[in-house]
């Protein structure tokens, strides 16, 4: 009964509500040490509530600069006191990509592996394709074929496309079926209706061919210019997936790197797929060389 009791009082509790509030109106008024604070404040109240971690993680992951790996301690602390669940792997496991820590992101990874709701499976496949950049290619080949897609999916086109996608990208980068997961790729391409390219998500399509060419042994600079000017013909020149791979591409052409690639690179650095955004990061934004 007294358990119960705690948990009325703690539940309704105006003051914490309040705090909640303030913490988002800091948020969406990008003051995020502001946010912080709160956050911090209201936790060490109310350990498990839930919104405070939330918008606590969103402050440093997005802060100026981003704080991923702070980031990546607030999502492993709120599935710790809140119980896991989707959004916060999901927050987990890109925060511990973004900040290079290798144990954090096994961690999550493994835990979205145990994940049995379809939905987890493009959280799954990203984590799986996220090891692959520190040569965890044993562990992200066995999450990711754990992780079939039924022949009745009830996924969106979109969410699939990805799935598969990412399947095939951990299987280039692996280099086990390298010319299976090419022609997974560029089959999705050649596939979709004309038109349908932006709902089906396949900037990203474009963006993993792109720097497979610049990540390649050989390297294809060329190709990978003649890739990018397939999405543009294709109207996706503007996809936050395709815009990123043009950087990446640009810079990987430029010596010394030109101001504008590099300013282009800092303010597109928060919008695309966690596996483009850390590239333009390490590729990019540490470069000394800017003319």
């Amino acid at each position: 009964g007294s358990e119960q009791l705690v948990f009325m009082m703690e539940a309704d509790d105006p003051e914490i509500d309040e705090l909640i509030a303030n913490a988002q109106d800091a948020f969406f008024d990008v003051n995020y040490p502001r946010v912080v604070s709160l956050c911090e404040d209201v936790i060490s109240r109310r350990p498990k509530e839930s919104d405070a971690y939330e918008l606590l993680f969103l402050a440093k992951f997005q802060g100026i600069p981003p704080q991923y790996e702070a980031a990546a301690l607030v999502a492993q602390k709120w599935g710790a006191q809140c119980g896991v669940r989707l959004k916060q792997l999901s927050m987990f496991s890109q925060a511990a990509y973004l900040a290079s820590n290798v144990s954090l992101l096994l961690e999550a990874a493994t835990q979205l592996s145990l994940r049995k709701e379809e939905a987890a499976l493009p959280d799954i496949t990203l984590a799986a394709a996220m090891l692959c950049d520190f040569q965890q290619f044993e562990r992200a080949t066995e999450i990711a074929e754990a992780a079939k897609v039924p022949d009745e999916s009830g996924l969106d086109v979109q969410e699939l496309l990805r799935t598969l996608v990412l399947k095939a990208w951990i299987d280039l980068r692996s280099g086990r079926r390298r010319e299976q997961a090419i022609d997974v790729l560029r089959g999705t391409l050649s596939t979709a209706e004309p038109g349908t390219e932006d709902e089906l998500g396949l900037g990203l399509v474009f963006a993993m061919l792109v720097l497979d060419q610049i990540e390649s042994e050989h390297p294809g600079v060329e190709d990978a210019g003649a890739i990018l000017a397939d999405a543009e013909r294709r109207g996706l020149g503007n996809d936050e997936n395709v815009v990123g791979a043009r950087l990446l591409w640009q810079a990987a052409r430029e010596q010394p790197l030109s101001r504008a690639t590099f300013d282009a690179a800092r303010a597109a650095s928060y919008a695309p797929n966690a596996l483009v955004r850390r590239r333009i990061q390490t590729q990019i934004l540490t470069r000394t060389d800017v003319a």
